[in-house]
């Protein structure tokens, strides 16, 4: 685990090997990192030093409700759920089915986003990114919130009758609604602070909460059980 006791939990989605799974992938000024687990022990202190252990999880309570802005927008040819993927890599069915390029924009302080950073600290926040070959795109699934949200569903790739829980899927109607795809990025252009994408799986207008680089040597595990998937 990489998170703090106590961290608050938003959602829950199982690991798909065939499309979360890149191991050759392109990863900017991480390629030229050597993976921590083939370190020497002195560049290993490097980066990461020792110290003693800190106990500060317990001074701060879980909170009950968290709120999120948007920091941008997807731009999409997909403009209502039939026919757009299930996922990045699964264009069968979709629009020309084939994947379809789409763009990422950011928003900056505006009339009509006033509580956005400035561009420059919008522009600063993108540079590096153009040297990696894909992003994870968590996204607000606006359309999709349902209250309550359903404790199983029937997978559409699943065998007939199957039903499993919410979190053994990635079905978009979730307790928080919230989407994550490995996209492909194909450029940066930071002057209009937009990240041009390959393989979209989201509608027009889906909010944009974070982006992150896709880490090959601790994101890919493609020979991961996929449970009923398999």
């Amino acid at each position: 685990i990489d998170l703090l006791d106590g961290t608050p939990l938003l959602d829950l989605k199982p690991y798909v090997p065939y499309c979360d799974a890149f191991p050759g992938a392109r990863a900017g000024w991480l390629d030229d990192v050597v993976g921590e687990e083939n370190m020497k022990e002195p560049d290993r202190l490097k980066y990461w030093p020792t110290r003693p252990p800190l106990s500060c999880t317990g001074q701060f309570p879980t909170p009950t409700s968290v709120t999120l802005a948007p920091i941008g927008v997807v731009q999409s040819l997909y403009k209502e759920r039939f026919g757009t993927p299930r996922q990045p890599t699964v264009s069968t069915n979709a629009l020309n089915n084939a994947p379809t390029h789409a763009t990422l924009r950011f928003f900056a302080q505006s009339e009509s986003h006033p509580s956005a950073p400035p561009w420059d600290h919008v522009a600063r926040s993108l540079s590096g990114l153009d040297g990696f070959e894909f992003v994870w795109a968590l996204t607000y699934l606006h359309l999709n919130a349902q209250n309550p949200a359903p404790a199983t569903v029937r997978p559409p790739r699943g065998p007939k009758g199957l039903r499993v829980g919410i979190y053994a899927t990635r079905a978009p109607h979730r307790q928080n609604p919230l989407g994550l795809s490995a996209l492909r990025v194909t450029s940066v252009d930071i002057d209009r602070l937009e990240v041009a994408v390959y393989g979209i799986d989201l509608l027009d207008g889906t909010p944009l909460l974070d982006l992150k680089p896709y880490v090959p040597y601790c994101d890919a595990f493609p020979g991961a059980r996929a449970g009923w998937l398999d």
